[in-house]
């Protein structure tokens, strides 16, 4: 029976995460896709908040990772609004190539439980997407 817990303990720590990614740039999100996927994570990539949102109503992720200017969007939030009223706890990363105190506070006040200005380099992005992994 201890090596069964062992084996099941094992598996959880290993569990990677399901993630929703959200970015209207095609090379940027073709390349977090591919790091993502690298680490073991499965990931659904979409270009707009109205796939996002649509998503979101059809699966439950670990985490939600969303670009704040998108054509259908106009920094509106509409996916961190639509993700936190569906699951409240799941934790929502905002990234933004316009940064200021306001636009940070602003996503901040919103729910977003962080904000990551583009340009970024890659061992951020992938640090900060650890941060969020389920113990």
């Amino acid at each position: 029976m201890s090596f069964g817990i062992v084996q099941y303990r094992f598996a959880l720590f290993h569990l990677k995460m399901k993630i929703l990614i959200l970015e209207d740039d095609k090379a940027l999100l073709s390349a977090l896709v591919l790091f993502l996927k690298r680490g073991g994570h499965l990931t659904f990539a979409v270009e707009t908040a109205k796939s996002a949102c649509q998503l979101l109503e059809q699966e439950a992720f670990d985490l939600v990772i969303t670009d704040r200017q998108l054509p259908d969007d106009n920094g509106e939030l509409k996916t961190l609004h639509f993700s936190k009223q569906l699951n409240p706890s799941t934790p929502v990363i905002i990234m933004s190539g316009e940064y200021s105190d306001d636009i940070v506070a602003g996503v901040m006040v919103a729910g977003a439980n962080h904000f990551l200005p583009k340009p970024f380099q890659l061992h951020e992005f992938l640090n900060l997407v650890a941060r969020f992994k389920k113990a």
